[in-house]
């Protein structure tokens, strides 16, 4: 016993208190009050409780470890809900709907659907609301929209100018402002807030910016992209617009920072040098002062789209791991973009699990929320 474990030996300590059997007073007692015959009777009965304690105290032993097991698996299991984008292709067109699934992938619902394509969808912080992309009426440009949780109410926010681009928006945790990538021509892809009513909209910064993320606290918005072509990294700015910050510079392309729920830490994806065709990613986690920059996957493929869980304890992700084979050789020839399911991770790397499988198409997760 003195190697084990602390917590084991706690534990066995209670349970043989909750079963102490003092033998030896017991034996004494019988023979002072009791006669043979009925000594012998009572000296047996001592000892089958003293064995059925002995045993209490086996079976918490061996139990132990699988109850610690089962502490261990159950302890941060994924809750809440994700919303993604699910894209298919009906001929030489590609269809954005969609859809919403509880953490650990039961219940797909799909929320929009149809010949009004819709990507990007970003949960309210209190989950009441959605800010997606969507097309517009002329069919020629695209507009930030909010709607309720269950897809019903939608409203327009932007519809141009500026022209949004077709980037995920980001609420500000007080949910009074959404955050959004406009792309501005020449003048490249800008950066900026809008309030959720429509009201107040407001360039926050010029330059090549292709998602945005907003700090838990309120006060900054990390970008991927770049300020001076093509010096593409992860930036932080203030929500104001002032003190951009580059975290970290990347050899090629960045893109989606997710900051971790208590703002220490930010998830992004990272695209490989070498890769031609705007295919392979991988996911990277780096402290929220640039700092601690460290590869969560490794796979020659698309890893992609991680998005933090709001208890900070997983990441999901989109990839095509599990793609078939004639799947994966048309997204690694650039002839497509598909096979790529839904999974988990821990916030180290392990843990990597599916949780929805892409079934021939691609979903990309953007939010999660309790």
């Amino acid at each position: 016993m003195n190697s084990a474990d602390p917590e084991i030996k706690e534990r066995l300590s209670h349970a043989v208190d909750a079963v102490r059997f003092d033998v030896e007073e017991r034996l004494r007692i019988v023979h002072q009050r009791s006669s043979a015959r009925v000594r012998a009777r009572r000296v047996a009965t001592v000892a089958l409780a003293a064995l059925i304690a002995l045993g209490a105290v086996a079976a918490a032993w061996l139990l132990l470890p699988l109850r610690r097991e089962a502490d261990r698996a159950g302890e941060g299991a994924p809750a809440g809900k994700i919303a993604y984008t699910r894209l298919t292709v009906e001929g030489e067109k590609l269809n954005y709907d969609v859809y919403v699934a509880n953490a650990d992938g039961s219940d797909v619902s799909p929320l929009i659907t149809g010949p009004d394509a819709a990507y990007a969808p970003t949960w309210s912080p209190d989950g009441t609301r959605m800010a997606l992309i969507a097309r517009a009426a002329d069919a020629t440009s695209l507009e930030l929209r909010v709607i309720n949780a269950d897809g019903s109410g939608a409203r327009s926010i932007i519809d141009g100018p500026p022209p949004v681009e077709d980037t995920a928006p980001a609420w500000s945790p007080d949910r009074s402002r959404i955050a959004f990538i406009a792309n501005e021509g020449l003048e490249g892809k800008a950066l900026w807030t809008v309030g959720a009513d429509g009201s107040g909209a407001h360039r926050v910064l010029r330059g090549d910016w292709r998602q945005v993320g907003w700090s838990p606290d309120g006060t900054k918005l990390a970008v991927a992209g770049s300020g001076d072509r093509p010096d593409y990294g992860l930036y932080v700015v203030g929500a104001d617009g002032r003190g951009l910050t580059r975290l970290v510079e990347f050899d090629k392309s960045v893109a989606f920072p997710s900051w971790s729920p208590d703002g220490t830490r930010i998830a992004v994806m990272v695209q490989d040098p070498a890769d031609e065709f705007d295919y392979m990613w991988d996911i990277y986690v780096v402290n929220a002062d640039g700092t601690g920059l460290t590869p969560l996957t490794g796979w020659e493929g698309l890893d992609g789209f991680p998005v933090w869980s709001p208890d900070g304890r997983w990441i999901v992700f989109c990839s095509d791991r599990d793609a078939i084979a004639e799947e994966l050789r048309q997204n690694r020839a650039g002839e497509s973009w598909f096979g790529a399911s839904l999974y988990l991770m821990r916030p180290d790397g392990s843990g990597v699990h599916r949780i929805v499988d892409a079934q021939g198409t691609t979903i990309c997760p953007t939010s999660w929320v309790r």
